[in-house]
């Protein structure tokens, strides 16, 4: 939906906590410059708006109504509908000058106001487990307008989470943030504060990618260093360094002992890596004896707080495009899958190799998911070796943006990078598998499962292939 360029919704809010210069472009190009969401991002939020609509649905509040787009008239019927002390509102508008709210709920609540001796609190329905900052956010912004609209600042608000859970929110203790947002949104609206893309974790689901990523690859922008954050770049430029290159020709002891930490000695060497596009090692690489062991990968479901949707593994011995993947749609999936791996790694009798955090959380939640004895779940924790930490703690330097496994695995094979993405196609499958079973559908899955053990395969192997030592303390 589109925004007047001097009005700040509640939705600006949630844009600036994930990127600021989102708030700007939003105002300067509009909503028809977006690209389109990818199809597991149309999924995403077919499956957020379907949970508000069974929420709702639940409840039993009323909507008011209003020609489309009229938000003065959508105000006024909110209004009504909250003097007439309905128990709640689905989708009221709240507003107040060039302040615009359309909260998912709105709650009666006892206690004096403008409206008599009741007022409302705000609340919004969020399909995710885990609650959000911008989505706390957001929900403080209604706040401070329902205030106008029934002279009282109701003292709480809410989020309902994906599993129907209440997280109460205190708004004596969020609105000191929100209103500093708040003040930061309308300067880049008004145009009193400047902007610019920042590569950040927010990108992989931003709909303005298309157009910020391209320019920060083209100008070579500090932000594109693994490590760099907002501050580190803003004083880097004030010292006249603005690109990748000159970041790279500096001294990792040039910082000034009076500014806040630049952490030179890790941008500089990693600058250099992406300028030279090759690989540089500080140190050996900590690795455990390899004899035998299991590669492991997991994909995650990104609303259900790390719920596991498949887990795959193979042999280290075994051939590309081999392995077994489970997938795990119902408990007794869950159930299978736990115990299948673990005899598995009973009979290999070596690590379980994977790449970041998400097969520890993965192999966690199966673990309480699929009732595993806590015995047997610290015997395979305790066989996990991470090898992003091993590239790390061993200082090497990759020609990366992020140590991400897809960007690492594509730069130890000499191929480009990929772009951070919106979401991976084991989930878009996974979620129209749930639909109903399709045979076809699951051996997409499986073949797709099998692929991405080649990555930390491919890494395991690079890594086997420079000088490395044993860890120095037992793992």
């Amino acid at each position: 939906m589109s925004s007047p360029p001097g009005r700040i919704r509640a939705t600006d809010l949630h844009d600036l906590a994930l990127c600021p210069h989102r708030v700007h472009l939003e105002r300067r190009l509009g909503p028809d410059q977006r690209d389109p969401p990818s199809a597991a991002r149309q999924r995403l939020m077919r499956r957020g708006l379907d949970f508000e609509r069974q929420v709702a649905e639940t409840l039993g509040w009323p909507q008011p109504v209003y020609p489309p787009g009229d938000f003065e008239a959508g105000a006024r019927a909110t209004l009504e509908l909250m003097r007439a002390r309905v128990p709640g509102i689905y989708q009221g508008v709240v507003q107040d000058g060039r302040r615009l709210a359309v909260p998912d709920l709105l709650e009666r609540t006892p206690g004096a106001s403008e409206l008599g001796d009741h007022h409302y609190r705000p609340g919004d329905i969020k399909a995710g487990l885990v609650p959000q900052a911008h989505q706390a956010l957001q929900v403080g912004f209604s706040a401070l307008l329902l205030e106008a609209a029934q002279g009282r600042l109701p003292e709480t608000g809410f989020l309902v989470m994906g599993d129907s859970r209440r997280v109460e929110l205190p708004l004596d203790r969020l609105l000191p943030a929100t209103r500093e947002v708040l003040s930061r949104v309308q300067r880049i609206i008004d145009g009193r504060e400047t902007t610019s893309p920042f590569l950040c974790p927010a990108c992989g689901t931003c709909p303005w990618r298309g157009r910020c990523l391209p320019d920060l690859v083209e100008r070579a922008d500090l932000s594109l260093v693994d490590g760099m954050t907002p501050t580190r770049r803003r004083l880097l430029e004030a010292r006249g360094v603005r690109s990748l290159d000159a970041l790279a020709r500096l001294e990792p002891g040039t910082g000034d002992p009076r500014r806040p930490p630049l952490d030179l000695e890790r941008l500089v060497p990693q600058a250099r890596a992406l300028c030279e596009g090759r690989v540089e090692l500080s140190r050996p690489l900590e690795l455990p004896e390899v004899e035998g062991g299991l590669l492991l990968e997991a994909e995650r479901d990104p609303l259900q707080a790390g719920a596991v949707l498949t887990l795959a593994w193979r042999s280290l011995d075994a051939a590309p495009a081999s392995g077994t993947v489970r997938l795990l749609t119902s408990p007794d999936e869950c159930r299978a899958a736990a115990g299948a791996l673990e005899q598995a790694a009973r009979n290999n009798g070596g690590r379980l190799f994977h790449f970041g955090g998400a097969a520890p959380a993965a192999l966690a939640r199966l673990g309480d998911e699929a009732g595993l004895e806590p015995a047997a779940l610290e015997a395979l924790s305790r066989r996990l070796w991470d090898l992003r930490s091993t590239l790390r703690r061993g200082a090497a330097w990759l020609p990366v943006w992020r140590y991400r496994r897809e960007q690492v695995a594509a730069a130890l094979r000499g191929r480009p990078l990929p772009w951070p993405g919106e979401g991976s196609d084991t989930f878009l499958l996974a979620e129209t598998l749930r639909e109903g079973e399709d045979p076809a559908l699951r051996e997409a899955i499986e073949a797709r499962c099998r692929s991405d053990l080649d990555q930390p395969a491919a890494i395991l192997g690079w890594i086997l292939a420079q000088p490395h030592r044993p860890p120095r303390r037992p793992r």
